[in-house]
């Protein structure tokens, strides 16, 4: 008499619907590592125009889109708006050693110094909040947010 505790294996597992030798619903080619056909019909939706009743005319989606993020009160995508515009900023706790990073603010500096945007600019886009910081790292003599 044996007396071990395994039992015979079942054709396809437990439950007998499991995968067994030959199942046609076997992926030999693997999971797909890129949604190429998926990201061209997306890009292809988002240059479409919008033509949903609450959107402003001649409006594409993407542009719906990212309007919306830019003027949410949700704060991720209010992140998500600015990292696609001006990149992510780097978390120096990720970091080891020197962080050489560039930051939508250092970008942002650098056009104010260069004069290819004015402080009148950078508050249009980022709102007070966020252009008050970027406007005193780049010692621009308009802080008080009259022209």
């Amino acid at each position: 008499m044996d007396s071990s505790n395994t039992t015979e294996k079942l054709r396809g597992g437990v439950t007998g619907r499991g995968f067994v030798a030959g199942d046609p619903r076997i992926n030999r080619r693997g999971r797909p590592k890129k949604f190429d056909t998926l990201r061209r019909e997306a890009i292809k939706i988002a240059g479409e125009l919008d033509d949903s009743p609450d959107s402003e005319g001649g409006m594409t989606r993407i542009h719906a889109i990212l309007l919306d993020w830019a003027t949410s009160k949700d704060v991720r995508k209010q992140q998500l708006f600015m990292e696609y515009a001006f990149g992510k900023v780097p978390n120096p706790e990720q970091h080891s050693g020197v962080l050489k990073v560039e930051t939508w603010q250092s970008e942002v500096i650098v056009l104010l110094r260069s004069g290819q945007i004015t402080t009148e600019d950078v508050r249009r886009e980022l709102g007070d909040e966020l252009a008050r910081p970027v406007l005193l790292a780049a010692h621009v003599a308009d802080l008080t947010g009259s022209s």
